[in-house]
């Protein structure tokens, strides 16, 4: 499967070079690549990426509702 190149995937270089960085969370209109963009910069960037999908798995928009921390979702494994 060959990779269509995006506009993301810039942002997402500059993203992570940011020493100041800020959570990311990606939002928009559905079948636009969202998913695959994530997954090839995840698993070109990092030796290992989490992956949550508030539409799969509905039960996790507590974190962000509930107001956890990355390092709440890490130690808890929320």
């Amino acid at each position: 499967m060959t990779y269509l190149k995006r506009k993301a995937d810039l942002f997402l270089a500059e993203w992570k070079a940011d020493t100041e960085r800020k959570p990311l969370m990606i939002k928009g209109a559905r079948q636009v690549g969202k998913t695959e963009t994530m997954r090839r910069f995840g698993r070109n960037n990092y030796s290992s990426f989490i992956e949550i999908n508030f539409n799969e798995e509905p039960k996790y928009k507590a974190i962000i509702r509930d107001g956890y921390g990355a390092a709440d979702i890490i130690k808890n494994k929320l």
